[in-house]
């Protein structure tokens, strides 16, 4: 009878021995598992930090600078006077010319008013236009050069004239109008006032014209 209970009593212990075996095993494995999980997102969040131990989501790149445009290109107002100059008037106003001007990739034509005078508006400066005038007695195209600075807002080119018939020119000057009268035997501008002789010889001589 005891060796039957000792019997007994061995087995159940065999079988509780082997129940806590599986039991220490399972949490044994379930620690194992949860210590690869957290080694795991250890890990993870190591790799997702650089190493300037900032954040490891990455930066949204900076939007490259847009290109600034280009500025306009200055622009001012020109005028030009277009003459004749001969004996009896030094500069007479050569009306409804057709004149044409060109700076760079603009070019404009325009006729002269009853004074002769053309105004170009936003002509672009800072280099060298092209005139262009024609020559009605002679039936050709005239081209001049000349350079148009950026100051103000209108700059004047000066006369166009063709001296005593000759060949257009450009000078930086103002017109002058004055006249011979024969009677007093002077030289005077259009509202009277006297032209000294000096001054009467000094522009002759420029275009080669004799004063007698």
């Amino acid at each position: 009878m005891k060796k039957k209970m000792l019997k007994n009593n061995v087995t159940v212990f065999i079988a509780c021995l082997a129940l806590f075996n599986i039991a220490t095993g399972c949490s044994k494995s379930a620690s194992n598992v949860n210590t690869e999980v957290s080694n795991a997102t250890t890990e993870t969040t190591r790799n997702g930090n650089n190493k300037d131990g900032q954040s490891g989501t990455n930066p949204l790149p900076s939007p490259s600078a847009m290109p600034t445009p280009d500025a306009s290109p200055k622009t001012v107002q020109v005028r030009l006077t277009e003459v004749e100059t001969n004996a009896d008037i030094i500069d007479s106003p050569l009306p409804d010319s057709l004149i044409n001007l060109k700076s760079g990739d603009s070019s404009s034509n325009k006729k002269t008013n009853k004074d002769g005078v053309v105004v170009f508006d936003a002509v672009p400066c800072g280099n060298d236009v092209v005139i262009t005038a024609h020559d009605v007695e002679n039936d050709e195209d005239v081209v001049l050069k000349s350079r148009l600075e950026c100051k103000g807002t209108q700059v004047d080119l000066g006369v166009l004239t063709r001296p005593f018939g000759g060949k257009f020119i450009l000078e930086q000057r103002k017109p002058q109008a004055m006249g011979y009268d024969a009677i007093k035997e002077i030289w005077q501008t259009m509202d009277g006032k006297r032209v000294p002789d000096q001054e009467v010889e000094r522009i002759l001589r420029r275009y080669n014209y004799g004063s007698n």
